[in-house]
């Protein structure tokens, strides 16, 4: 038995077990699978035996791979993006991959950062940020060897990954919601306005607007509760009077509206207007507001398949992923 100063190997364990240090390295690999079940269980009692752990970085270098992510982001303030970094960090690591943080500080460049996380030699990039610059597409377009995918964000006619919601066909159904329940003149409150899902969002609720023959209006300029609460006191003291519905960019956006009308005006919801949000958030928050759930879970799923997929089978293919999610009614509506 070597001393606590002393690291046992997987040569060590491949002499014990009487196999080739090959062997070993499989056992504890994600190929594991492809060592018989006796010789494997044999590799592990002795590895157990001399207290050895594989040790990662060593193996990052036989095989050139790091086995860690970067995930590039711009806040935890919001619910979603708090339940994305862990779903992410859930699914890479259940693939045996490792999640970087890097943070991209207000008014910090984007490249910066993925300038940074390509220091650590990532085997991929996900940026999940509210907008990227055509320079800062223009740059990931450069790294050819390593896949980054553009998360919640649009991508099309660009050769990046991407994945998101339907936010088009989200936002028309919302509206159709609201058509079938008796609403006839809406107000769309925006977020940020350079945002490609925001962008999607105006789109689909201005066709449908149209298509169903009603009014629609448009307010706001940011994803945030602040956005919310200066809507609410724009609709208060605004010419707002004859509208019946309200239709929101984002969650944190319809808490910030909600929050201004029930504080301080004496409008009820909903009997008095229908309001609805954007996201899921709601579900896990005291508000009872209606929402249209983006399919988070499934979406980051998806994406780590993907990713780790690239990674086991080298590929040149862009991938555009993109899901449809579901109003979830509550007593906002």
């Amino acid at each position: 038995m070597k001393s606590k100063s002393q690291r046992v190997s997987s040569v060590d364990v491949a002499n014990v077990a009487n196999v080739s240090q090959s062997t070993v390295s499989r056992v504890f690999s994600p190929n594991g699978h492809k060592v018989s079940e006796k010789t494997r269980k044999k590799v592990l009692a002795v590895a157990e035996e001399l207290g050895y752990e594989p040790n990662i970085m060593a193996r990052s270098m036989v095989v050139k791979r790091t086995r860690l992510i970067g995930l590039v982001y711009e806040s935890m303030d919001n619910e979603f993006y708090i339940k994305t970094v862990d779903y992410f960090t859930k699914y890479f690591q259940e693939n045996e991959y490792f999640v970087l943080l890097f943070k991209l500080a207000k008014g910090q460049n984007l490249e910066e950062q993925i300038q940074l996380a390509m220091r650590y030699n990532v085997d991929g990039l996900v940026i999940t940020t509210a907008m990227i610059s055509p320079e800062s597409i223009s740059w990931c377009l450069k790294l050819k060897d390593t896949p980054i995918f553009l998360f919640n964000r649009v991508s099309e006619g660009i050769e990046l990954n991407s994945v998101c919601c339907r936010n088009y066909d989200g936002a028309y159904s919302v509206v159709e919601y609201l058509v079938n329940k008796g609403k006839k003149n809406l107000l769309f409150i925006s977020g940020d306005k350079n945002a490609s899902t925001n962008a999607e969002k105006e789109s689909g609720f201005n066709d449908a607007v149209n298509r169903f023959g009603i009014k629609g209006r448009m307010i706001g300029d940011s994803f945030s509760y602040e956005c919310g609460m200066k809507a609410g006191k724009e609709y208060v003291d605004g010419d707002y009077s004859d509208v019946d519905g309200v239709f929101c960019s984002n969650d944190y956006i319809a808490m910030g509206f909600y929050d201004y009308l029930r504080h301080n005006t004496d409008i009820e919801i909903p009997s008095g207007l229908a309001l609805v949000g954007y996201d899921g958030i709601v579900d896990n928050i005291n508000y009872p507001i209606t929402t249209y759930r983006q399919p988070l879970e499934t979406m980051i799923k998806e994406t780590v398949r993907v990713l780790v997929g690239f990674n086991e089978r080298p590929s040149n293919k862009t991938m555009h992923l993109s899901y449809s999610g579901e109003i979830v009614e509550k007593a906002s509506v």
